[in-house]
This record gives structure tokens, C-alpha cells and sequence, in this order.
């Protein structure tokens, strides 16, 4: 009986570790094709991350792509629970002012990868990138 028990948890670490490394490398590919898509413009790329305090409740990666103006060129997003989630595009925050974003946002998680993304990119400027 012992040995059955065993033999499932084994089963079920090594499925989650194969899914866990799936998410990666997707994400991973998100990453090169947007470095990809932006190589030879002035745009800078960011990665944004959250965790939630609390075991259930989603965790948000952010992907920040923002022009000389501080003009959000490309925005994707992933949250989720599960090994199952992607980058979803948000068009709402493309096209908007960098400062101005964060006030469209509900979450406190959103608005603190995104925060975290900004702070990476004023980091690589060497200036804030909201002055507001």
C-alpha cells in the first residue's frame, strides 16, 4: 500500500515538474519574439512580476514594451493559477501614456508587475519613467 502511495506522488511530482517546464519555455518564446519583434527599434522591454500573498490567488507576469515617450507600444499578461495559463495580449493599455495605466488597472497584483516592469525600465534609463 505504501508503495502505491509512493508510486502516485512520484507520478503526480514528475507530471507537474514536465507542465511547470512547458509554461517555461512558452514563456520563454513569448520573450524572444517580442526581443525579436523590437531588435532594431529604440523601444525597450520589460518583465514584470507579482505574486499574491495568499496560496490561491493568481500570481501575474507582465510583459512592458514602451517607446522613447513612455508610450505602452505592446502590452501581454499572464495570470493564472495553473500551468495552463498564457501571455494574453491587452490592447486596452496600448497606445496609452505609461503614468496613465496604472489608473485602468483593478488589481493590486496588476498594478504591481506593472510597476515592477517600470521600475526596470527606468532602471536601464538611468531616469524615472513616469515624472508625473
Amino acid at each position: 500500500m505504501f508503495t502505491y502511495v509512493l508510486g502516485i506522488l512520484m507520478v503526480t511530482m514528475a507530471a507537474q515538474a514536465a507542465f511547470g517546464w512547458f509554461q517555461i519555455k512558452r514563456m520563454y518564446q513569448s520573450i524572444e519574439d517580442l526581443k525579436k519583434a523590437y531588435r532594431y527599434t529604440p523601444n525597450l522591454l520589460a518583465i514584470g512580476t507579482a505574486k499574491s500573498g495568499l496560496t490561491f490567488r493568481p500570481g501575474v507576469i507582465v510583459l512592458v514594451v514602451v517607446n522613447e515617450s513612455d508610450e505602452i507600444v505592446d502590452y501581454y499578461e499572464m495570470k493564472g493559477r495553473t500551468v495552463f495559463s498564457r501571455f494574453n495580449q491587452k490592447n486596452d493599455y496600448i497606445g496609452c501614456p505609461a503614468c496613465s495605466v496604472t489608473a485602468l488597472m483593478k488589481r493590486k497584483n496588476d498594478k504591481a508587475a506593472f510597476a515592477s516592469a517600470l521600475e526596470q525600465i527606468a532602471g536601464k534609463r538611468k531616469t524615472a519613467v513616469c515624472p508625473c
